[in-house]
């Protein structure tokens, strides 16, 4: 990994990581919400 803009790689993959876990727990939540939370 660059050391360079590291606090911007990991900002956005923080909010990325948000993100996949805010959509599929919707996308999942009439399914199985286990499952859901599995991925956060």
């Amino acid at each position: 990994m660059k050391k360079r803009g590291t606090v911007i790689d990991s900002t956005a993959l923080f909010y990325m990581h948000l993100f996949m876990c805010l959509a599929i727990s919707i996308t999942s939540y009439n399914q199985n919400i286990s499952k859901a939370l599995r991925y956060c």
